[in-house]
């Protein structure tokens, strides 16, 4: 399992590697940990959504979202090649955190809402980037530690 990390011949791409998994595992702890939490934020006092409502706020927000997966990405790659996707998609997704955190009325939840294109440049630059830096013949051990270490943390520790 940690052959990919250690295997490897040139010492700057082991070290990138390692970044980007890092970068991946943190990207996806932080969104699922707010998803957690998003319905129970979105339920309570001021915003008091119903089933209905949240259904209709999260239906926008896997739109935008998949929206900027499909048409974003290609896109902003040419004007902004590499690192400075990934810092945009950081940023914006930042900045949707902090505007769920400080928001106290429903208007201002679109704010949010349409920040979310963020979310998927820097995982969707990571993949890219692994896959280019890797070549085919470790590209499926790749993706299969990283399904394993989901699985895990999806199993033990984000369901207590």
């Amino acid at each position: 399992m940690v052959s990919l990390f250690v295997t490897q011949p040139n010492r700057k791409l082991r070290r990138m590697i390692w970044l980007a998994s890092f970068s991946f595992f943190l990207s996806f702890v932080t969104s699922f940990g707010v998803q957690r939490v998003r319905m129970l934020y979105l339920m309570n006092s001021p915003f008091c959504f119903d089933a209905i409502t949240i259904g209709w706020y999260t239906s926008g927000r896997d739109i935008v979202y998949n929206i900027a997966n499909i048409v974003a990405v290609p896109l902003l790659y040419r004007y902004l090649p590499g690192v400075g996707l990934g810092m945009l998609g950081a940023a914006t997704n930042m900045i949707e955190y902090l505007t769920y955190a400080l928001s106290t009325k429903p208007s201002q939840l679109l704010i949010a809402l349409f920040m979310s294109f963020g979310q998927s440049l820097p995982v969707s630059l990571i993949r890219g980037e692994t896959s280019r830096l890797l070549g085919p013949e470790m590209q499926g051990q790749a993706y299969r530690q990283a399904i394993n270490v989901w699985l895990t943390l999806n199993n033990n520790i984000l369901h207590c």
